[in-house]
């Protein structure tokens, strides 16, 4: 994301690399040097330069593949109208199979900017699909049901939204209607609907297809050629359960895991679950604690040819308890604690120490002065998720910087504070306030810090000082 911090001189420099590219005609560019120009503009922070970057691809030749890559660079740095632009200024980047796969992952970014324009977003989201060949029917309609959930109730306790210095102050109300809008679609969308898909293939990606190759589920992405080649020798399972995500814990178990809570229900057979061949280890674990060790997990990779596969569509379910997906919550909570409530052991602070992206510059920093108040630090990475349960459930207060990991707040005691520092993104806002979204749901204390943020370079630093004042008073409280 080149959202490494840059000396005056560095600066310096590639500002004037800018300027001097800036001057050349626009013909004598190619793709290389215009991700060049881009990408001194980023760490130098030449905002005119990354506007001509934009004019120049649009108005360039440039082959199909440069031009992809460009404008997914264009779009991971949040400027999705100008990928947009730069995609379609050109449509031979739709043509050839070389560029399709990058063109649908930028029309996917664009989409989930939250800044893009309506019109754009449905263009994207029709444009994605044929690329895709997808072609759903719907499946067929089964017995199996969600448990029933009794209305949502009000939150027990509001979001607390503090700014640091820098962050915009429209972004407090914009964070209250956010919350409040996500709760509402939720009301309305009431629970999904548990289909049934015969004969199709499925990968680790979570694509199905069937064997002419036309898409039921892309998951943004064309299908793999390795995959192709697979379908024609592909291990047949006569049928199981999809449960396949991307490897991430808070996708794992907000939206997956919650989507076959109906499989654990009384009187619901043994059902085997697909997952991937590389899950990591909290897939396996969740579902030998919801589901009891005797349940079947089969491992996915290039193709595995289903007879009958069960889905369920969306909208999501309900995280609150009396949603959906609470009794399934309460089914692993009180699995990994065997019937034993750890004692509390204070507050802890979920490190990102481990993280590759999005934390703070000055991390350590930060770790250090939440250690000198008392904050214990855990690094989730290195937990069995029966630990991570303990962790939660012992936890006087949780902080953390914002991160998937946070996710296991639903382990914690009802009421439990929880302090989130957020760096503020304006194209993922809605997205992002994911946590928030659980505490209030699950009945815990939320207050998010939310500091400023280059969202293009996804560079922040924490003020220290600041959130160390913040997360006392509120600990306190």
């Amino acid at each position: 994301m080149d959202s490494e911090p840059q000396s005056p001189a560095e600066a310096r420099d590639h500002r004037r690399f800018c300027d001097e590219q800036m001057r050349r005609p626009i013909h004598t560019h190619d793709a290389a040097s215009l991700n060049a120009v881009w990408a001194a503009a980023m760490r130098s922070g030449h905002a005119e330069a990354r506007d001509w970057v934009v004019t120049a691809a649009i108005r360039a030749s440039l082959p199909p593949e440069g031009r992809v890559r460009l404008a997914l660079r264009l779009a991971h740095a949040m400027r999705a109208e100008d990928a947009f632009g730069v995609l379609l200024a050109d449509p031979d980047v739709f043509s050839g199979e070389a560029a399709k796969g990058e063109a649908v992952s930028t029309l996917r970014l664009i989409l989930l900017n939250n800044g893009t324009p309506e019109w754009i977003r449905e263009v994207a989201r029709m444009l994605g699909r044929r690329l895709c060949r997808v072609s759903d029917d719907g499946g067929e309609r089964t017995g199996f049901v969600f448990p029933v959930q009794s209305p949502l109730l009000p939150a027990a306790y509001p979001c607390e939204v503090l700014l640091a210095p820098g962050a915009p102050p429209s972004a407090g109300p914009a964070i209250e209607r956010h919350l409040h809008s996500i709760e509402d679609a939720l009301v309305k969308a009431g629970t999904p609907e548990v289909r049934l898909y015969r004969d199709v293939l499925v990968n680790r990606e979570g694509q199905m297809w069937r064997a002419d190759g036309s898409m039921i589920r892309s998951e943004w992405r064309v299908l793999p050629e390795a995959s192709r080649i697979a379908s024609a020798t592909a291990p047949r399972v006569e049928e199981a359960v999809l449960a396949i995500c991307p490897n991430n814990v808070y996708h794992w178990f907000t939206d997956w895991m919650t989507s076959i809570a109906w499989r654990f229900a009384d009187g619901v057979p043994d059902l085997p679950v697909l997952v991937r061949d590389d899950a990591p280890p909290y897939v396996p674990e969740s579902l030998e604690l919801a589901g009891g060790s005797a349940l079947s997990c089969i491992p996915v990779g290039d193709a595995v040819a289903v007879g009958r596969l069960y889905v369920t569509g969306r909208p999501g379910v309900r995280l609150d308890p009396e949603g959906a997906a609470g009794g399934l919550f309460r089914k692993m909570v009180a699995a990994a604690l065997d019937g034993r409530e750890p004692p509390r052991t204070g507050p802890v602070y979920i490190s990102r120490r481990d993280a590759r992206r999005r934390k703070a510059a000055n991390d350590e920093a930060l770790e250090d002065a939440l250690v000198a108040e008392g904050i214990r630090p855990i690094t989730l990475t290195e937990m069995s998720l029966r630990d991570r349960i303990v962790a939660m459930r012992g936890a006087t207060a949780i902080v953390s910087q914002h991160g998937a990991g946070l996710c296991m707040i639903f382990a914690a005691p009802p009421g439990t504070p929880v302090f989130e520092v957020l760096p503020h993104m304006a194209g993922t806002l809605r997205n992002r306030l994911c946590f928030a979204r659980m505490s209030r749901m699950l009945g815990h204390r939320h207050r998010i810090w939310l500091e400023d943020c280059d969202q293009q370079r996804e560079y922040w630093t924490a003020d220290v000082p600041r959130i160390i004042a913040s997360a006392r008073e509120f600990l306190a409280g």
